[in-house]
């Protein structure tokens, strides 16, 4: 029959597609290659950046490790006091321990840097300055007055104590604080290191054990009105 029939195949044999065979199992994995060659040498360092805004200064520092401290004053009649006399009175002697003050405390009502640690003034009449915090603290403290005297550093028996009652500083059985003149040509001078053992303590340096009340001198040595000063610092 020639080629191109419709009832043959080329080879001239009858033939019919087969079916597909079964898919043959996954071969074993192969072995792992060879690490390829590390990357090339690092880059350059790149330009350091803008520099960046400057952050607020911080709080100044207490000066020489203090921990608080504070500094107040008060100005007798004079020509470089520009407000009232602060010593127009005479100050009172102090009843014995424990006492309130009766007039018989010094003022210092003016403030000469701002207090810091917990240290403050504890009334209007500058005359009680609270502790706040236990610790350690140095008290010095200056006047001159008219007549003998002695002075002393006062505490309060307790916390915020304003007009209570106050007892002398009292250490081994002594009062470190004391401090006296036997006649009016000198100036007091107090400094004092002690302790607090509770918070919130109130102290004031009084006129105790004088033969009687005494008088600020307002222009001593001068013609210039008296600062009287005291100091409180607490040193640990």
């Amino acid at each position: 029959m020639p080629f191109g029939g419709n009832d043959c195949c080329q080879c001239n044999v009858c033939c019919e597609r087969g079916r597909r065979g079964k898919r043959g199992r996954r071969g074993k994995e192969g072995p792992q290659g060879v690490t390829g060659p590390s990357g090339g040498p690092p880059g350059p360092q790149g330009n350091p950046g803008p520099q960046g805004v400057q952050g607020d200064i911080g709080p100044q520092g207490l000066p020489g490790g203090l921990l608080g401290y504070g500094s107040f004053f008060g100005m007798s009649q004079g020509l470089n006091n520009s407000g009232a006399n602060d010593y127009a009175a005479t100050i009172a002697i102090s009843a014995d321990p424990p006492s309130t003050a009766a007039g018989s405390a010094v003022p210092f009502p003016r403030i000469a840097v701002p207090a810091t640690g917990g240290i403050a003034m504890n009334n209007v009449a500058g005359t009680e300055f609270l502790l706040h915090n236990i610790g350690v603290y140095r008290v010095t403290w200056h006047l001159s007055v008219d007549e003998p005297a002695q002075f002393s550093l006062w505490m309060s028996d307790t916390a915020f104590a304003s007009s209570g009652l106050f007892s002398q500083i009292v250490v081994a059985a002594g009062v470190p604080s004391a401090s006296g003149q036997a006649t009016g040509t000198n100036q007091f001078y107090g400094d004092t290191i002690f302790a607090t053992a509770a918070l919130d303590r109130v102290i004031q340096v009084r006129n105790y054990a004088s033969p009687a009340a005494v008088t600020v001198t307002p222009l001593p040595g001068g013609d210039r009105a008296q600062a009287v000063v005291i100091n409180i610092m607490q040193l640990a």
